[in-house]
């Protein structure tokens, strides 16, 4: 497992992981709304520091900066419980003397 900062050719990967875990994850939200925010998001991703967990070339997770703010921290479904999202968090603190995040 590598965590590295995310490369341009690695947007589309990041993007359908995003997608399939908020589909996945918040099944109360109509579908459409993830779909109609789709763009939206990844051109947010330009102005954000992006980490990904990269295993054997395949991107199963990443974690979002703004500032010292986690904007968001995703694993692939069949990668979690593996410690991925720990190893994300782990680069935050190496990286940031204080982090914030809002959860609901």
């Amino acid at each position: 497992m590598q965590i590295r900062k995310m490369e341009v050719k690695d947007i589309e990967d990041v993007m359908q992981l995003w997608l399939q875990t908020n589909l996945k994850t918040h099944s109360f939200i109509p579908e459409h709304y993830w779909h109609d925010n789709f763009n939206e998001v990844k051109s947010a991703l330009s102005e954000a520091e992006i980490y990904v967990a990269d295993q054997n070339k395949k991107i199963v997770g990443f974690i979002g900066f703004v500032n010292n703010y986690i904007a968001g921290i995703f694993v692939s479904e069949h990668m979690q419980l593996h410690g991925i999202g720990k190893q994300l968090l782990n680069t935050a603190k190496e990286r940031y003397i204080a982090l914030q995040l809002h959860v609901y």
